[in-house]
């Protein structure tokens, strides 16, 4: 154990050990923050609309302001957002909308930004455990419930921010018998414009400069449309939700004008559930939902003076989940059934003209990933304790073909495979005090291209494992009249990494080479100084090693995740109509190569301003995020960027 593990389990047991004055109401198993809509629980957290919507944020803004959260982002708007929970991979976090797990079958990814906090009635976020039913995740689980409303309402809301950044929204919701219908249309667009470092420009290569990016433009259109009803015993919901993206892809290092690289991604996605309240015997409810999701991408390589090239993407992707909630008395049994099937299609330029697969260029293929869950969620709840067991069983089916003509003999690949899954919890109350130990076994299946590649210069492999966890956690919570605490102390074991490892050649191949060990600490606290002043106090702090065959990357701590997170949030409410709030978040000790290179590590201090003003049905917002102005380097090891703002407007009719 080095000295940083000794320092969070000597910092855990002071923490134990304190005994503030305590209020003598009893504490609740959540601790909500007074004046907003943000509730805490072991490794839970929820945020509300109400809280969330009056910032004038992206999604990615609101989630990284909570403990144990990371938000990767390269490039400004638009570019993909991936989340590191307790310091898994992007892919080990499991992104559900309304129930329904959404990962990318072929990439084993999620894009976080891809509906407009406008169209999101809470979020929940899980830490190293399952979100109700379900495999347990490596990292944690992030839902996104929709829109739905129960009552008529007006929005219109507007922004203009840094980098030509210009945002417009308008949400209506009506009552008509018996239907309560929701809509909303979104548009956001950037030029995303910012100023960068070139390491080689094309006017002089040898001497890097700062330049406005190029090629860097961003749009988005998203529509949303929700009919919630009743029929006798059966609450039904349906939605259907459209995002159109046209992002441009700059050149980093050397910013050509002459750049004209585009990703163009249309995204559909209907949705039907249905809640029946049967209240009969032992059985209390039984629920359905299902969704259809048609995602394409079309990927422009554009060069002025050279022909265009052309390649598309498609996803189609099908689920149904059935759950019942039977009563067993002091246990509530969930047995249920999830199963989903996607395709994935790739289309070349080289496909399209006939040219064929050799083999060694990319080929375009169809492969295939279906996927069945089985299992029973239990929840226990007596007196001052209470307690919950999910177990899973996952059915995992996966297959390859070639989607072109072939000059070499190829033959299709099948995988057939099933995997168990489980996380468990006790807890217990005692006055003003949560305690709670969890235990989690959890899982990631490789994902399509992991297991096939594109037969190009990174190749698949249809013999890796799924990634695996042992994770444990303490969790201390205690309130007291105007100050309230929750903590958590834990550690993971992960199994069988899956890492891309490129010969002398330069052809790459996934591998299940490493293991590696976190041990880790969180504290999140609030204190209310007055009637006007709210203190709140983030503490993260990771420690991390490697055990891989691979000799470099043996012995090392984790790539791509902070080992050190503090933040502290002052906020101002003088009035009921307004309220400021002053952020202040130091990093370090993030390492982007898995090889852990001196000059690898970077750390940021970051500081962040909002303010919002109330006047009747009128709400206006100020954003300023990176006031000083710090040229970080993200994880892509390219120059972040720098102070932005944000001002928004908003009119609400209810």
């Amino acid at each position: 154990m080095n000295t940083k593990s000794t320092f969070i389990f000597i910092f855990y047991g002071l923490l134990l050990t304190a005994k503030p004055a305590l209020a003598k109401s009893e504490i609740k198993d959540v601790i909500k923050v007074e004046g907003e809509k943000t509730t805490y629980k072991t490794n839970y957290t929820l945020l509300q609309r109400s809280d969330f919507l009056s910032k004038g944020s992206s999604l990615s803004d609101i989630i990284q302001k909570q403990t144990g959260v990371q938000i990767r982002q390269v490039g400004g708007i638009g570019n993909q957002v991936s989340v590191s929970i307790r310091g898994s991979t992007h892919k080990q976090v499991q992104f559900y909308i309304d129930g329904q797990l959404i990962n990318s079958g072929q990439f084993g990814g999620f894009d976080l930004n891809q509906l407009p906090l406008e169209q999101i009635q809470s979020i929940e976020i899980s830490k190293s455990q399952a979100v109700d039913t379900g495999s347990t995740p490596i990292g944690g689980v992030i839902k996104i419930n929709t829109l739905d409303p129960n009552k008529n309402q007006t929005r219109i809301s507007g922004a203009i921010g840094s980098f030509n950044l210009a945002q417009l929204s308008a949400v209506k919701s009506v009552q008509l018998g018996g239907h309560q219908m929701s809509a909303n249309l979104s548009y956001l667009t950037t030029a995303n414009n910012y100023p960068y470092h070139v390491p080689a420009p094309l006017n002089n290569p040898q001497q890097s400069t700062e330049e406005k990016l190029r090629n860097n433009d961003y749009q988005k259109l998203s529509a949303y449309i929700n009919d919630s009803f009743v029929i006798g015993d059966h609450k039904i919901k349906a939605s259907f939700q459209f995002t159109g993206q046209d992002k441009k892809l700059p050149s980093y290092r050397n910013n050509s004008n002459k750049n004209k690289a585009s990703l163009d991604t249309n995204t559909r996605r209907s949705s039907l559930s249905d809640d029946w309240l049967v209240d009969h015997g032992l059985i209390e409810r039984i629920s359905a939902e299902a969704y259809v999701e048609s995602k394409k991408e079309i990927y422009w390589d554009k060069f002025i003076s050279t022909k265009p090239k052309r390649y598309d993407y498609k996803t189609d992707t099908q689920a149904i989940n059935l759950s019942a909630l039977v009563n067993l008395n002091a246990i509530k049994a969930t047995p249920y059934l999830k199963f989903s099937d996607s395709e994935y299609q790739s289309e070349s330029a080289n496909g399209k003209q006939g040219k064929g697969c050799n083999g060694v260029s990319s080929c375009d293929i169809i492969a295939q990933q279906t996927q069945m869950h089985l299992g029973s969620r239990f929840e226990f709840n007596q007196n001052n304790w209470s307690a919950h067991l999910l177990l899973n069983q996952l059915f995992d089916d996966n297959s390859n073909q070639l989607n072109q003509q072939t000059e070499f003999e190829f033959e299709p690949k099948n995988n057939h495979n099933n995997y168990f899954s489980f996380d468990s919890s006790l807890s217990y109350q005692l006055n003003q005090q949560f305690f709670s130990i969890n235990a989690a076994k959890g899982l990631r299946t490789p994902s399509l291209f992991e297991r096939y590649g594109d037969r190009g210069m990174l190749k698949g492999n249809d013999d890796l494992s799924p990634e695996a966890s042992s994770t444990f956690s303490f969790a201390y919570a205690i309130q007291s009249k105007n100050w309230q605490l929750d903590s958590s102390l834990y550690t993971t074991q992960l199994e069988d990494a899956i890492i891309a490892i490129y010969n002398s050649s330069g052809v790459g191949s996934y591998q299940n080479i490493s293991k590696a060990q976190i041990l880790g600490f969180e504290l999140t606290s609030q204190y209310q100084i007055s009637s006007q002043f709210d203190l709140l106090l983030n503490l993260t702090l990771q420690d991390s090693n490697t055990d891989s065959i691979e000799t470099a990357y043996d012995n090392k701590m984790l790539p791509g995740i902070y080992h050190e997170q503090y933040q502290v949030e002052i906020k101002y409410q003088p009035i009921q109509a307004f309220n400021l709030s002053l952020s202040a978040s130091h990093d370090k000790a993030l390492y982007i190569s898995r090889a852990n290179i001196d000059d690898s590590q970077a750390k940021r201090t970051l500081v962040d301003i909002n303010s919002q003003y109330q006047m009747n049905n009128w709400r206006f917002a100020l954003q300023i995020l990176n006031l000083s102005d710090q040229r970080y380097q993200n994880l892509a090891n390219r120059p972040a960027v720098g102070r932005s703002f944000k001002l928004s407007v908003t009119f609400n009719y209810e």
